[in-house]
């Protein structure tokens, strides 16, 4: 970088600034190292990071740090204060891997899918997990994928952030980031029944026979079934935004791949973002 941009960058505000995201593969980090990356970063005219738990390498340099232990919340707040002291802003993703989830998640509140079976003229349907685990966890951090349609599997969720968040003191991630969505394979939840049944006026269970039906009662149980999810999406989404406002950070999202009105699920963070 010339001297003339890099005396511009300096003169913006860490906001105006190009950001990154800071991979902690394993979570295999050091106090001086991260004083060394940021201080690189900083010179290079970066305005902040953000912070993403993955995978360990093959041959990590150093022992890996279990996700959300106070090790590794020391290792947080180490890099909070070496950001401030050197103008750089810290995101956090809201989980190790993506989508949300980790081994805090109770079995009754992992993804759901809706399985509907006929046989000699009785329809019968049931909730069962999808099995899917976080992607790319780290050390700590593996799982089954939190329910993002039930408000108890968020709050179950994002409870398990608080004590070492309360451990950091008046420092704070800028923001908390969520990853786009992608739970997949997930259609139902365990509210589903009376979250329909409260919100479309009738109740869903003597239809379900007709849910994949071609004709118009079909179509029409399918668009009421999807709009029903797709509030109780927006719903979560409200609460981790108050979530985030309550512990002090901004919301930063990515809603692209929700099952939903993206534009309104955007609007409900503070930082809306995009993924090209």
């Amino acid at each position: 970088m010339k001297d003339a941009d890099r005396f511009t960058l300096g003169r913006l505000g860490r906001d105006a600034r190009p950001w990154t995201r800071w991979w902690w593969l394993g979570s295999c980090v050091t106090e001086e190292e991260i004083t060394r990356q940021l201080g690189l970063l900083r010179d290079a005219g970066f305005g902040g990071v953000e912070i993403q738990p993955i995978y360990a390498p093959e041959d990590p340099p150093v022992a890996p740090l279990r996700y959300l232990s106070p090790p590794w919340t020391r290792i947080l707040a180490h890099a909070l204060r070496e950001a401030e002291r050197l103008g750089l802003g810290v995101d956090l993703t809201m989980g190790s891997g993506w989508p949300w989830g980790g081994p805090w998640v109770a079995p009754e509140h992992a993804a759901r899918r809706l399985v509907v079976k006929r046989a000699g003229g009785t329809t019968t349907a049931r909730s069962i997990g999808t099995g899917q685990e976080v992607k790319r966890a780290s050390t700590g951090g593996e799982g089954p994928v939190a329910d993002p349609y039930s408000l108890e599997a968020v709050r179950e969720f994002l409870g398990r952030f608080e004590q070492p968040l309360a451990s950091l003191g008046p420092v704070r991630p800028r923001a908390a980031f969520t990853d786009s969505f992608e739970v997949f394979g997930a259609d139902h939840t365990a509210g589903l029944a009376a979250a329909f049944r409260a919100r479309r006026g009738y109740q869903l269970e003597p239809w379900l026979a007709r849910l994949d039906g071609d004709d118009a009662t079909g179509r029409r149980l399918r668009h009421d079934y999807r709009w029903t999810m797709a509030e109780l999406l927006e719903d979560s989404y409200r609460e981790w935004t108050a979530w985030c406002h309550a512990n002090g950070m901004a919301a930063r999202l990515q809603a692209h791949g929700s099952p939903g009105p993206l534009v309104d699920y955007y609007a409900l963070a503070d930082i809306p973002e995009t993924e090209a």
